[in-house]
């Protein structure tokens, strides 16, 4: 019958998104904590200890950003895909662009310029600041590729997104921290090594989105979504707001 197929198939990319993104996770993890121990074993814990922080806080200032719309992209491409309507589709992820990438540059700004305060009020310590800067420019490229993340998760592409959340910045980071650090250029070459591997990976992550989201959409006039956005995206970020710890490791 059409149904049981299309329930099989549809059981069919569900277990083998499950099994593409338990792997892909498992390798990304062993390259983050593989990063963390070069750092640690050529920096020292005081150094380490920096860099978590400085990640951190650029993540927690990219998530507050992103005020829940990956979470509305996912939620929305794929609805509308499911009903062909490419002009909301395209709408979605315009309008997504248009909220989170004007943001992320605010807050990339702010805490370039407000970096020594909160290094020096928050935590009591000057190393932080420079540090910190360094991470802010990160900001804008974190926002645009969890956009593109989620909305390769809104067309099913789970081996793309894979790829993106989880691979190619953790290998990129790897790979610089070992270039950088075995030559000896210290807190500021991990520093680097973790926000340039931020904006590669938002480059690769256009690249292998490319074809979804803007393939389809030539000559397609997209439809405003924001106010389909904004309803469902803002008490998803509230409820990651009120359920967030003590910090986040990219």
């Amino acid at each position: 019958m059409p149904d049981e197929e299309y329930l099989n198939e549809s059981l069919r990319k569900i277990v083998k998104g499950a099994g593409i993104a338990f792997i892909g996770t498992g390798i990304g993890m062993f390259f983050a904590y593989l990063g963390m121990m070069i750092v640690a074993r050529f920096l020292g814990p005081t150094d380490l200890g920096l860099i978590s922080l400085a990640s951190a806080i650029a993540t927690i200032a990219s998530t507050v950003v992103m005020i829940g719309m990956p979470e509305g992209v996912v939620r929305y491409v794929s609805f509308y895909r499911g009903r062909n309507d490419q002009g909301r589709i395209k709408g979605v992820i315009v309008s997504a662009f248009k909220v989170v990438l004007p943001l992320g540059i605010i807050a990339s700004i702010l805490l370039f310029l407000f970096a020594d305060l909160i290094s020096m009020r928050a935590f009591h310590d000057t190393n932080l600041t420079p540090i910190l800067r360094i991470f802010s420019f990160s900001v804008p490229f974190f926002v645009l590729s969890y956009i593109f993340m989620y909305a390769l998760g809104g067309f099913q592409e789970m081996k793309r997104m894979v790829y993106v959340r989880d691979l190619f910045q953790n290998s990129t980071r790897l790979f610089l921290l070992v270039v950088l650090l075995i030559p000896g250029y210290g807190v500021y070459g991990a520093a680097f090594a973790y926000t340039f591997a931020i904006i590669r990976n938002t480059f690769c992550s256009f690249l292998l989105s490319k074809q979804n989201i803007f393939g389809f959409s030539k000559g397609i006039k997209q439809i405003a979504m924001k106010k389909e956005l904004f309803p469902f995206s803002l008490p998803s970020a509230l409820c990651w707001y009120r359920g967030s710890g003590n910090g986040l490791d990219r």
